[in-house]
């Protein structure tokens, strides 16, 4: 059995790739009743709908998921974004782009970072980051961004409304958001992290050693620990009162009302509560997975290395026969196997298959578009 440590590492990192299907998802279904997938055929990516036909054909090298009726795409290198019948409503010509959220795209320009709307004009100048990054998206009127080395907030129009202070800053989520910094380099050069307000305002102290964002009120934050490999992670409430844990385990953000705790034994789920309402049973995923729940199932990895899904009981709803299985997402689930990708259903038939030979270039399979 792999041990606590790299247990959790997989799903430190893995959260991060789940969370940006979920964002992405999630702000799709809120602006749109359409949903569209992305497909590779021929080395190319285009879009099909819930019933398995091509709706946008397959001409682009790289694709985001659609979000607010738009969707990032990249031809030769250059980005741009198409509407949901496949025209191009903004033109080829960024670096890098990120997904609209309330109504603005993060875009690169050269080294820099900006904001657009969906005619492609420019709403905040290129001023941010670097060609790393540095911008991130719009959530609840604010996006965090990178501005002479220190992270800091803006508002819709370009306004800073919150001082770029800190070494790390995430989107805000609930009212709040989570930061870091390093207090006093001479004594502790480790960063601390904590949670602000919209104002700006220190709410939750930066005493944690990691912190994500609050998920139906709660959040997972690391604690240090001195001679440990892996600091314990506990789960705190918007005040920072101590839920779950500590435990010597790594968790996952909450979903549906359930979390992913990894364990000695392996991989299971708790509730708000901290209950271990799945037993811990199931294989540590890599970076592709393992799935939080999502429309009322969650990806897992058995002994042999196949992935199927289960229901909120535990139970195996669709066999595992995957070598990787991501999230539903509006009834479908994109899965891997040997010698194929495809899309299927809730019962587990396929909607829509080819040969993983068809990926573009040289992206690896994985649930992170």
């Amino acid at each position: 059995m792999p041990s606590r440590s790299a247990v959790a590492s997989v799903l430190s990192r893995m959260n991060a790739a789940v969370l940006l299907v979920f964002l992405f998802w999630s702000t799709c279904c809120a602006a749109s009743k359409t949903f569209l997938y992305p497909v590779p055929v021929n080395g190319k990516y285009g879009f099909m709908d819930r019933s398995g036909r091509m709706v946008i054909q397959p001409r682009f090298d790289h694709v985001r998921l659609f979000s607010e009726a738009t969707a990032v795409v990249a031809i030769g290198g250059k980005y741009g974004y198409i509407d949901e019948r496949g025209q191009q409503i903004i033109s080829f010509q960024y670096e890098n782009a990120e997904p609209f959220s309330e109504g603005l795209a993060a875009v690169q320009s050269g080294q820099k970072w900006g904001y657009i709307d969906k005619s492609g004009r420019w709403i905040i100048e290129p001023r941010f980051g670097s060609q790393l990054g540095g911008a991130g998206s719009f959530s609840e009127g604010l996006a965090p961004v990178l501005f002479d080395g220190k992270m800091g907030y803006i508002d819709h129009s370009g306004h800073i409304a919150i001082e770029p202070r800190f070494g790390f800053a995430e989107e805000f989520s609930e009212g709040l958001a989570a930061v870091g910094m390093v207090l006093d380099a001479k004594q502790d050069s480790r960063p601390k992290f904590g949670y602000i307000d919209k104002t700006g305002k220190l709410v939750v102290p930066l005493t944690y050693a990691g912190a994500h964002s609050f998920h139906t009120g709660l959040a997972v934050v690391s604690i240090y620990r001195t001679g440990v490999q892996f600091y314990p992670q506990a789960v705190i409430d918007h005040t920072g009162k101590q839920i779950i844990g500590p435990l010597n385990a790594g968790i996952s953000d909450f979903h549906e009302g359930l979390a992913m705790v990894g364990l000695d034994q392996g991989i299971g789920f708790i509730d708000h509560m901290g209950k271990q309402v799945i037993l811990p049973r199931f294989r540590a995923f890599d970076d592709t997975g393992p799935s939080d729940f999502s429309e009322g199932l969650a990806a897992v990895s058995l002994s042999n290395g196949k992935s199927g899904y289960i229901s909120r009981t535990g139970e195996m709803a669709i066999h595992a026969r995957f070598a990787i299985a991501c999230p539903f997402m509006g009834g479908l689930a994109l899965v891997f196997e040997s010698d194929g990708v495809g899309y299927i259903d809730k019962v587990g038939n396929y909607i829509w298959t080819a040969g993983a030979k068809l990926m573009p270039g040289d992206e690896e399979p994985g649930c992170s578009w």
